[in-house]
């Protein structure tokens, strides 16, 4: 990734990413895909709301408490409208529900049929996620800008060099320092948590 990052988006990378490609590696998801949602629902992690842990922005909706959400709500208001948005106990069960959302809600079969990450946020906002009608275009683009696809192929690198964490980042930092150099500390922090979870 050759794109300059402004210190809102070094935060994004260093708090944020490591515990999406700990949950899209574990669920068999494209990191790609949910870190560019995350930084388009949450204008890179600046308009998360305050105590939620809540990631994407998610609205309560109408489905019930699951093994990452528990039924806590915040309710907010904005020009008279009220929504009430899911709260998380943490970062990462935010984006284990995401993955949950996905890969369990009929309407969604099938869009990781794909592993284009390109085909598959059109996919998803083809099926009703998100109302923006350019959302998909603005996820595609910060996909490409930011040359995510580097955290899909991070993604089989991961299951394969566990349980050794230090020796993933090391590779990692060689292959693209310019990004990868901010996710030491949270890479190796979700790395260890991973870690335990194997043993």
């Amino acid at each position: 990734m050759n794109r300059p990052l402004y210190s809102y988006q070094e935060k994004f990378f260093s708090d944020l990413v490591p515990h999406i490609i700990r949950a899209c590696t574990e669920d068999g998801l494209l990191p790609s895909v949910a870190i560019a949602q995350c930084a388009v629902e949450t204008w890179w992690g600046q308009s998360i709301i305050k105590g939620t842990n809540n990631i994407f922005n998610t609205t309560a909706g109408k489905s019930g408490p699951n093994d990452y959400w528990k039924g806590d709500v915040v309710i907010k208001e904005d020009n008279g409208h009220f929504s009430k948005f899911r709260v998380y106990d943490n970062v990462y069960h935010s984006a284990k529900d995401r993955n949950f959302f996905l890969k369990n809600f009929s309407r969604y079969k099938g869009f990781d049929d794909s592993q284009d990450p390109y085909d598959q946020i059109k996919k998803i906002h083809e099926a009703g996620f998100a109302e923006s009608r350019n959302y998909a275009d603005s996820c595609s683009s910060i996909i490409r800008q930011y040359d995510l696809v580097f955290f899909d192929e991070l993604n089989a690198e991961t299951i394969k060099l566990l349980p050794d964490s230090e020796d993933v980042i090391n590779r990692l930092i060689k292959q693209k320092p310019s990004v990868v150099s901010l996710l030491v500390i949270g890479l190796g922090a979700a790395l260890d948590a991973m870690k335990k979870s194997l043993q």
